[in-house]
């Protein structure tokens, strides 16, 4: 009888130690990020041993991994149900909640499981640390407390995972120095862990440091050439930038990762970067296929990229939609919503539509330059639209937007008020830019415009000071600005020999066009009629528009009216030093 329950004590032992190490490949599994593998091998041991609150904890991790929320809420719901007094898995639950934007249910979750162990359970105090780092509405400052917690009960037998959830925390707080030192303590307790490696690069490639986070990412693959997350880091980078050598990263990575459907989206991807359109929308669709409703929204934006490519813009808009109806918010980046705003702007008929993508793409940007560059886009849009009035609204939004708005952002705005006959508003914007850039022609050049537009039979003269400001200020770079310096002379030709009847002076600014454009044939012709013999009696002024000279709309003449048309019109695409110059942004 003793032999025979010291037989059975030695099975029931040998059974836990196969239970307790099926249990820790589980953890390598989802360390390796391989969590299908992981999650097929840990349903076996919940489903035979429904008790074991690790292998449950584990199972909702690999789920949660997976990105299946719903499935780890069931499995924890049902741990809980099965164990109630299973702190780990009111962690798990947490978890969860995080995921569902229920951070107060999170913390009591949390609190809860602290309660319950006294707060000397390092693994709960570490897997909370996990939690919160682990989604984008966690409370990282408790992260970071807990992990820290964690580390102070462990004492000597602190495990190097416990800082690897304090330096992610540190990272989401964008505390990089902190977070670097957590890393490198992780490898102090473990050399060989390519996660605190990576995760180390992570840190740098947030600030776009490619001299550090990238040997950061190799070293990390040579620590441990099992390490998936870091083969696929160095895929992503240089998929963008070389194709070819980003099929080199990514053979690596497949051979280290599971065999599933992330891994068929990014073949996919990698077709689409390889510019096999046609064959990534067929992988696309048969996946798509196959999947169902459990498509991923990301399988339907790729659809959308690659249909742009094709100029296929319904098909492009078509895909988008679902992408967006499928995706989680932080899924959308703010050039998805470029991208499809560029996309309804081609679509006759949808043109209007864009103009709300824009304004998302811009509320999801975080960087002033992008935002305004945006709104410009919106407002080319319009001006493309015939809708000047619309143009003015966006081209103000690029102008308040920007960080530190240039003379090239004021003149535009000036100009659009211009064209959209707002010519009070733009005299206003001319005002402000000869304010602010006095050596500048482009401010007088925009009073000067929206005064003649009102003043058309320049009998008033409102737009003499500012051409002559013109003249003054433009004059001495005369090669640089003989465009505008045209316009302004031939502004005067009309006004001396229609309002004054001072046909030398006319003359004498016949003479300056042709000092700078030799031959001009329309100066040419107005000098040959003011030195004819003189006329009769000074004409009404009703009848002045039977003058040669007398017609406002010689601008047309004199240079192109808008900045699309001409680039001497425009002052961001001179490149002259002088100080008349409106090239240099200030």
């Amino acid at each position: 009888m003793k032999r025979k329950a010291s037989l059975v004590a030695a099975i029931l032992f040998t059974g836990k130690l196969l239970l307790a190490q099926s249990v820790d490949d589980a953890k390598r599994l989802i360390y390796y990020e391989r969590f299908k593998s992981a999650r097929d091998m840990l349903q076996g041991i919940v489903s035979s041993t429904p008790n074991n609150a690790d292998a449950v904890y584990y199972l909702g991790q690999a789920l949660i991994g997976l990105e299946d929320i719903a499935g780890a809420k069931k499995v924890y719901q049902d741990g809980l149900a099965a164990n109630p007094g299973a702190a780990i898995l009111h962690v798990g639950l947490g978890h969860v909640y995080y995921f569902e934007n229920k951070p107060n249910d999170a913390k009591a979750e949390f609190e809860g499981a602290i309660t319950a162990t006294g707060g000397k359970n390092p693994m709960v105090l570490n897997a909370i640390a996990h939690a919160t780092a682990d989604t984008k509405t966690g409370d990282f400052k408790y992260g970071v407390e807990k992990a820290k917690q964690a580390i102070d009960v462990a004492k000597k037998k602190v495990e190097a995972d416990y800082y690897v959830n304090l330096g992610d925390n540190y990272r989401s707080l964008i505390m990089g120095g902190d977070a670097k030192q957590a890393f490198d303590a992780a490898l102090t307790i473990n050399p060989k862990l390519a996660e605190a490696k990576y995760k180390a690069g992570k840190i740098y490639e947030t600030q776009n440091n490619k001299e550090i986070f990238l040997p950061l990412y190799e070293e990390a693959t040579q620590l441990d050439p099992n390490y998936g997350p870091a083969w696929r880091a160095l895929y992503v980078y240089w998929y963008f930038r070389d194709v070819t050598k980003a099929e080199t990263y990514f053979e690596s990575y497949v051979k280290a990762s599971d065999q599933d459907e992330r891994l068929e989206y990014d073949r996919i991807d990698l077709k689409y970067a390889q510019e096999k359109y046609d064959d990534a929308i067929s992988s696309a669709n048969a996946l798509a296929a196959k999947l169902g409703a459990g498509t991923k929204a990301r399988l339907y934006r790729l659809l959308g990229y690659a249909f742009m490519k094709k100029n296929d813009l319904a098909s492009a808009k078509s895909n988008f939609m679902t992408f967006l109806q499928k995706a989680k918010p932080d899924e959308v980046t703010s050039r998805n919503y470029a991208d499809i705003a560029k996309t309804l702007g081609g679509i006759a008929g949808n043109e209007k539509d864009a103009f709300q993508y824009y304004q998302k793409a811009i509320d999801t940007d975080t960087l002033p330059k992008n935002k305004s560059d945006l709104a410009k886009q919106a407002a080319d849009l319009a001006k493309k639209l015939g809708d000047p009035l619309l143009s003015i609204e966006w081209m103000g939004k690029a102008y308040n937007l920007a960080k530190n708005p240039s003379n090239v952002d004021l003149y535009n705005l000036g100009r659009a008020y211009l064209d959209a006959g707002k010519f009070t508003q733009c005299d206003s914007i001319g005002n402000m830019y000869s304010a602010k850039y006095p050596n500048h022609t482009y401010g007088y050049y925009l009073r000067a415009l929206a005064n003649w537009r009102v003043d058309t039979t320049m009998e008033l003269g409102s737009a003499n000071p500012y051409f002559q400001k013109l003249i003054e200020v433009g004059s001495p770079d005369s090669l640089n600005n003989k465009s505008q310096l045209k316009l302004a002379y031939r502004y005067f030709v009309g006004y001396y020999a229609t309002v004054k009847r001072d046909y030398p002076t006319a003359i004498t600014y016949c003479d300056k066009i042709l000092n700078l454009f030799p031959g001009d044939a329309d100066a040419t012709d107005l000098k040959t009629k003011l030195q004819a013999p003189a006329p009769g009696p000074k004409k009404t002024t009703g009848n002045k528009g039977t003058s040669a000279a007398n017609n406002p709309t010689i601008e047309s003449n004199a240079g192109s009216n808008t900045v699309a048309e001409a680039k001497t019109n425009n002052p961001g695409t001179k490149t002259t030093t002088s100080k008349s110059a409106a090239a240099k942004k200030q």
